[in-house]
């Protein structure tokens, strides 16, 4: 014991440093973030987790006026709303199947010395406290990279329980190595701006909520935790390799732009390239799901699915989308909900293409034009009138994916058509 007290003294100082980081990430949205957290403290206090009052944090009538005057929560409010976020899901973790999964399991090894491991491992998998060491591994890990709110908004916008949540959590926090880029994010310490490191753990952070969230609303619950990692993991390095190859223009331009900004900031370029990735990213699953679907090599569904992008100006749906303004909890819910549709359509485009004509990217794309000149032409008037009425609001955006709803499914009508002559 006496030959691992620096270990251990490093260990307790990794989770001072982890949940001081996640204190200034989340600083760094409170001003976004404040109708959330007002959501997240009325729900602690009717679950009888917090007493507000106790905590010294502010009453509803004062988050209205943080809200209203562009100002959140402070450091140690936040620190506060953060110990009770890991309080409130570990009960929920333990009260659930959560920690007897085989492979999170697994993780109670990574919370002792590795010497310990070495010669007890044995000892260690029979450790009576195994499940609550286990759900607050899991809860840590959690919170200090997804943030207080991401278990609540995930659970609330999907309907999820937290044990779900957290296996899907997991899956995503292994398909992309996050912990590998977060390690060399955080080597970046007084080398580089901190502003800069936030920057770049928050898109991180940002990866993994959508990525979580896309398995929870495409994967049956309780999902398997290592078949959806084996499933997703070569994929995901099979695009990697493509990128920026595969992208179209405004994409390829748009990676350089945030490559270069973080190179110039002091951001080794290995580093930079992959955190400029990221948004990119997002899209991910959703390609690996249709590229193992078809059988198709990854570089010619990438391809297709990024032309689609710039071809029908998605990237502009998306980002006017992403710009929308959530005044509450419902037009968070509704921006969700037209996000999964984009990206979902965009998927299924991408998997029409592939069943349709054989060759390369370019000569499914051409045959996919052939057949949808009119369909194409029509959604694309549609983006013009939306690009005049200046800004963009729910209905305005919600009738622009509903007009790309209807160019696939005249794609579909399409393909059944020429399906039919070919048969007679």
């Amino acid at each position: 014991l006496a030959d691992m007290t620096d270990t251990v003294g490093e260990l307790v100082l990794t989770d001072n440093y982890d949940q001081t980081q996640a204190i200034s990430i989340e600083r760094t949205k409170t001003v976004h973030n404040v109708k959330e957290h007002a959501r997240f403290i009325r729900m602690l206090e009717k679950s009888g987790n917090l007493n507000r009052e106790l905590e010294f944090l502010p009453t509803d009538g004062v988050l209205k006026e943080f809200a209203a005057s562009n100002r959140g929560l402070t450091a140690p409010e936040i620190s506060v709303l953060l110990a009770y976020s890991k309080i409130h899901i570990y009960d929920r973790l333990l009260e659930s199947s959560a920690p007897d999964d085989d492979y999170l399991r697994n993780v109670i090894e990574r919370y002792f010395p590795e010497r310990l491991v070495e010669n007890y491992r044995g000892e260690i998998a029979r450790h009576r406290l195994r499940r609550e060491i286990v759900a607050t591994y899991i809860t840590n890990i959690m919170v200090n990279q997804a943030g207080p709110l991401f278990t609540f908004q995930l659970s609330e916008t999907t309907g999820a329980s937290y044990a779900d949540i957290s296996s899907a959590f997991i899956c995503s926090r292994e398909i992309f190595s996050i912990d590998k880029v977060w390690q060399q994010i955080e080597a970046l310490d007084n080398k580089v701006d901190a502003n800069i490191q936030m920057q770049m753990l928050s898109d991180a952070a940002g990866l993994l909520e959508r990525s979580t969230l896309w398995l929870l609303r495409n994967r049956r619950m309780p999902i398997n935790i290592q078949q959806t990692i084996d499933y997703f993991s070569e994929g995901i390095e099979d695009l990697r390799a493509c990128i920026p190859r595969c992208f179209a223009k405004p994409n390829k331009i748009l990676h350089k732009k945030r490559k270069d900004m973080l190179v110039k900031k002091g951001v080794n370029t290995a580093l930079a390239d992959q955190v400029a990735s990221f948004v990119a990213l997002s899209s991910s699953l959703d390609l690996v799901e249709v590229a193992n679907e078809k059988k198709v090599d990854m570089n010619v569904a990438s391809n297709i699915y990024f032309s689609i992008g710039d071809i029908l100006d998605l990237h502009w749906l998306r980002d006017n989308i992403a710009d929308l303004r959530a005044d509450n909890h419902w037009h968070l819910l509704a921006k969700s909900s037209l996000r999964n549709q984009l990206h979902r359509i965009q998927r299924l485009l991408t998997a029409d293409m592939l069943s349709g004509s054989k060759g390369a990217a370019k000569e499914r794309m051409d045959a996919w034009n052939a057949v949808n000149i009119k369909a194409k032409q029509r959604f694309k008037n549609v983006l013009k009138e939306l690009r005049r009425s200046g800004k963009l609001d729910f209905p305005m955006l919600s009738v622009a994916l509903g007009e790309l709803q209807i160019l696939r499914q005249s794609n579909d009508s399409a393909n059944t058509a020429e399906s039919q002559s070919t048969e007679k």
